[in-house]
């Protein structure tokens, strides 16, 4: 027979792990005994306390970093946790949807911080669209109503209005309402036409423009200018025309909303449907910490 056994490199790391068994199973058994996970967190299942859903702030799956077991978390006894923050959650929630879009919008972040003078923040354009058909948004050639607007986007535009009521206003966050017009550059020399007999706006309120060639910071300032329209209307008309139509609806389905503002439209020198648009510009003054008082 081999004495290999008696061998003191072989006998020293079977040692060393015979010792290593014994002790994982006495630690085994002694945390089986003394930790008891509260039904409050996670109903003693020894899971981490679940996402609400579906205000989940990770939509891709997984942990989100910072929480026990999430990259850049520490694994945290279920009885010592809290529950979570659900203004954070909400609200980042919200923000996904804003710059993502969903079946009732299309959404993106401008680029630009300062598109209002001295409301510098997150801006994000916001396009309307038929639920059933996923269509955008747009006005027919030389339109400013939208003949079957209830039909394809008053709830949509419900929507999107009702998730700006329920997760900023309550928490106290400024936010402000954008709207403004378009129109291509379709017989902008030689279009003429009446005013819609239930859509008469002899005057629109906007925010004045300034010269974009001035190299301003930003693109408006808060000061109102009435545009006055008279018949014939011209195609320089239908921007704020179909900008005070938008605010019309906007106001008929949400009176609650804050004061929504039209911010003076433009003639794209281009042809195309999808410049002959009224586009929603929604300013949020967001919270470095989305559950902060404030």
């Amino acid at each position: 027979m081999s004495n290999s056994y008696k061998n003191p490199a072989i006998i020293g790391p079977i040692i060393v792990a015979i010792g290593a068994i014994i002790a994982a199973i006495i630690t085994g058994v002694f945390f089986k005994s003394t930790y008891k996970p509260t039904a409050t967190n996670g109903g003693g299942n020894g899971k981490s306390i679940s996402r609400p859903e579906p205000s989940d702030p990770n939509p891709d799956g997984g942990s989100p970093p910072g929480t026990p077991g999430g990259p850049g978390g520490n694994v945290i006894p279920e009885d010592s946790l809290e529950p979570p923050d659900q203004s954070d959650i909400t609200l980042q929630y919200l923000k996904n949807e804003l710059e993502r879009g969903n079946q009732y919008w299309q959404g993106v972040r401008f680029p630009s911080r300062n598109v209002v003078k001295d409301l510098e923040g997150y801006y994000w354009v916001i396009d309307i669209r038929d639920v059933k058909t996923g269509e955008i948004l747009r006005f027919k050639t030389g339109e400013y109503t939208i003949d079957d607007f209830d039909k394809k986007f008053r709830d949509s535009l419900a929507k999107f209005t009702g998730r700006i009521l329920r997760e900023l206003i309550p928490k106290n966050i400024e936010y402000r309402i954008f709207i403004k017009g378009s129109a291509d550059i379709l017989g902008h020399d030689t279009f003429q036409r009446k005013f819609e007999s239930s859509y008469e706006f002899k005057k629109v309120d906007v925010y004045q423009g300034v010269d974009r060639m001035a190299k301003y910071r930003y693109r408006y300032i808060q000061k109102y200018i009435t545009d006055s329209i008279t018949e014939p209307i011209r195609n320089g008309d239908l921007p704020n025309l179909r900008a005070k139509f938008m605010q019309l609806k906007l106001n008929e389905v949400y009176p609650e909303l804050k004061g929504t503002t039209i911010l003076d439209g433009d003639v794209e020198d281009r042809l195309g449907q999808e410049y002959r648009n009224v586009l929603i510009l929604l300013f949020v003054d967001w919270p470095e910490n989305p559950g902060q008082k404030r």
